[in-house]
């Protein structure tokens, strides 16, 4: 079972208001004085309803706002705003009663995929709102699994994931599937889920690395050897460059698959790691890159990074940051968070294949 309200939509949500960009619009040119004040005034009306059923939810009382937004729902039969919040109050309440006792909140699950399904298609149907269909659908999925309805729950997972879950890792633990988790059919469509959201982000990174801004990083340091490295010592090859700390989970996970890069690319791509340590001073940060790579038999080369170094990039988000520098010089694509060795060899391939 999931629940996760989709804010990132511009329409209702739960606790933030009623919020539309599907607004009645008016123009003045084009229609009569008291048409236009019509519409302000139920347009107006409609929205205060909705906020009153809104500020039931968020005060306690669900039910009576779900109750309440179905009323306006059978008022404005198509309005896109009305049924994705009456959507999502169905998810919101079903998740309250199944916390209470699981069986409780079936009617509101099945009702809110029922509704997400319907409005889909509609021409007024938000694109990114296609993930709350799925995540309704889903747990459509896990009630049907609750309530022994195994076919129905397997159409229903399958049609989760078509639509766009990508919560792969929840679905193949979720408990609510019982022993359908052992089936020979769900583990088929587990797969199957799994193969396609890799094809996805395969083409999502191929994409990203076509429209990347190219951007300029340098660096002239010392390694950890006492030894100067600097960016030009790479020219001519593809340079990975690995903003990372030795007390950064995602970033020793990443370390094995640089390993992996630098030696199987051998005379076409380098690696370096410029560490920045949770450490007292610099001698301890040393240290405690100097064991690590010890530890884990790194082939490249790691330098203690500085804070202008890592000004040069454009709001950098976190770490692992990973720079790809092309032949030029010029950053190509940048990576933050941890990547598999299957990601970070197509990044350098793409750039390949882009140089020709």
């Amino acid at each position: 079972m999931k629940l996760r309200l989709i804010t990132a939509l511009l329409v209702a949500i739960i606790g933030g208001g009623f919020v539309s960009q599907t607004s009645v619009a008016v123009q003045d040119s084009a229609e009569k004085k008291d048409d236009k004040q019509d519409k302000e005034e139920k347009e107006a009306s409609l929205i205060e309803r909705m906020e009153g059923a809104i500020r039931l939810m968020r005060l306690g009382d669900e039910e009576e706002g779900v109750e309440m937004i179905r009323e306006i729902s059978e008022d404005h039969p198509d309005d896109i705003r009305v049924a994705l919040t009456l959507i999502q109050a169905l998810q919101q309440v079903g998740l309250s009663k199944a916390q209470e006792e699981r069986s409780l909140g079936n009617e509101y699950f099945y009702e809110s995929a029922k509704l997400a399904r319907k409005i889909k298609d509609n021409e007024d149907f938000p694109p990114p709102a296609i993930e709350l269909v799925a995540q309704c659908v889903y747990n459509e999925a896990c009630t049907f699994a609750i309530d022994g309805k195994n076919d129905e729950a397997l159409k229903s997972l399958k049609e989760s994931f078509e639509l766009g879950f990508s919560d792969i890792d929840l679905a193949e633990t979720d408990s609510d599937f019982g022993d359908l988790l052992e089936a020979d059919e769900f583990k088929a469509i587990i797969k199957e889920a799994v193969k396609k959201a890799a094809a996805k982000k395969i083409e999502e990174l191929k994409k990203s690395v076509a429209e990347f801004e190219p951007y300029e990083f340098d660096f002239d340091l010392q390694d950890v050897d006492g030894d100067n490295i600097k960016k030009v010592d790479f020219k001519g090859k593809v340079l990975i460059v690995d903003l990372w700390g030795t007390w950064c989970p995602p970033c020793r996970r990443e370390i094995p698959s640089f390993i992996k890069l630098k030696k199987n690319y051998r005379g076409k791509l380098d690696v370096v790691g410029i560490a920045y340590e949770r450490a007292d001073d610099d001698e301890e940060a040393l240290e405690n890159v100097q064991e690590f790579m010890e530890d884990h038999d790194m082939n490249y080369r790691c330098a203690l990074g500085t804070k202008e170094l890592k000004a040069q990039i454009p709001d950098m988000r976190g770490y692992p940051t990973t720079l790809f520098i092309d032949a030029t010089g010029k950053v190509r694509m940048e990576l933050v968070g941890f990547r598999t060795y299957a990601e970070l060899e197509l990044v350098f391939k793409e750039i390949m294949k882009e140089d020709g």
